[in-house]
């Protein structure tokens, strides 16, 4: 016995129904018979239009990547993806959507997180203007098929066997990360190859770029050819954080900078902008908030200059001209890949690559001092010695 859709062979986690043996482990997502036929979409006979543009040019490293990823799709391979932030990952991908979709073949793209479905789903409307692409998240259920389709990866539970490519971005993130069942459905929403795109590959991706029909291809290199951010550390006790907050901001101020706060919990994140959002003009943005696409807009586009944040905004955004604070970074909520990735948020825009990361802890941290190892290591593999 195996689930079709999340992978299950344990006979404890099925159940007769009245109509034959179903799956409890994935049941939240909707019923599905153990046995029996399941009815998969036909694909539809019109080649969709795929042809795509971009507002700047690849950079040679980027192309050659591209390459690559288009190599392996063709020939059947999935692949691991293991780009630093802020190295163009999206627009790695576009050419393999082309030829897939032009080949008659069906894509689809799967993100963690809500608000990321939404930016993308943006950016490749734009990017692939003949195309109808399809966001499928919270809110964005009543239209469900398209030429691509971008989807939380809870999502895929209704698209068992349909895609020839699917594209999971950042899967070490919550809740994809370490979920089976999500793993599962996901591995069987894909009758053709997976690319799994990351900055900070966990065992489970390694082990997937290490599998025999599969490939792990590297990227170290930003578009505009700056650094990644290398984190300042300043070590303060606990009851010292809303002082080194105070300071922070302004001194932020003085140097007329846009910044994202991290904290580890909701409580903090929402008290700092509680105390502080009056003088300079903050909101912030958790697992809690209720207008949470409102915020990250307000944000984008410079009606609010601070931002609180808890680990919901680490990563898939993209904002221009800031810089990033991370408040008692040796939390044992943070570890490594989370503080990599939220000092990936600055410097992600080739027009801004200023910024300057920044993390205030109590007391030495391990994860700390492995996040700034590997991105030390990563800019010295793509610009040399003394470039960390």
């Amino acid at each position: 016995m195996e689930c079709p859709r999340c992978g299950n062979k344990d006979p404890e986690w099925f159940y007769p129904g009245s109509k034959g043996l179903y799956c409890r482990k994935c049941i939240k997502f909707s019923r599905i018979l153990l046995y029996g036929e399941t009815e998969i979409p036909k694909d539809a006979p019109d080649v969709p239009d795929a042809q795509y543009e971009l507002s700047f040019e690849l950079t040679k490293k980027q192309a050659e990547t591209a390459g690559k990823i288009l190599d392996c799709t063709k020939s059947g391979k999935s692949v691991l993806v293991n780009a630093v932030c802020g190295a163009g990952k999206t627009e790695l991908v576009y050419p393999v959507i082309k030829y897939q979709l032009e080949s008659g073949k069906k894509v689809g793209f799967a993100i963690s997180r809500r608000q990321v479905v939404l930016q993308i789903a943006k950016r490749l409307s734009k990017d692939f203007p003949a195309l109808k692409v399809i966001p499928v998240c919270e809110g964005f259920t009543d239209e469900t098929e398209g030429d691509l389709i971008i989807c939380t990866t809870h999502q895929l539970y209704r698209y068992t066997g349909r895609f020839d490519t699917l594209i999971l971005d950042e899967p070490d993130a919550f809740p994809f990360k370490g979920n089976e069942v999500l793993q599962g459905i996901a591995e069987r929403a894909c009758r053709g190859n997976i690319i799994y795109l990351t900055a900070t590959p966990d065992a489970w991706l390694r082990k997937k770029g290490s599998e025999k029909n599969a490939e792990t291809v590297y990227l170290n290199e930003r578009p505009g050819r700056n650094p990644l951010a290398v984190p300042k550390v300043y070590y303060l006790p606990g009851m010292l954080m809303p002082a080194a907050v105070y300071l922070y901001l302004r001194k932020s101020l003085r140097n007329r900078r846009r910044a994202i706060l991290f904290f580890p919990t909701v409580k903090e994140t929402e008290r700092c902008a509680k105390v502080f959002g009056k003088l300079y003009r903050m909101d912030s943005i958790t697992s809690h908030t209720k207008d949470k696409d409102r915020v990250i807009k307000d944000f984008a586009e410079g009606r609010i200059r601070y931002l609180c944040a808890s680990s919901i905004l680490e990563r898939g955004v993209t904002f221009s001209a800031i810089d990033v604070a991370v408040f008692r970074s040796d939390h044992p909520v943070f570890d490594y890949a989370s503080l990599v990735q939220m000092t990936g948020r600055v410097g992600r825009d080739p027009a801004h690559p200023e910024g300057t990361g920044i993390f205030f802890c109590a007391k030495r941290s391990e994860e700390v001092d492995k996040c700034i190892s590997v991105i030390r290591k990563a800019n010295e593999d793509a610009y040399g010695a003394g470039n960390n």
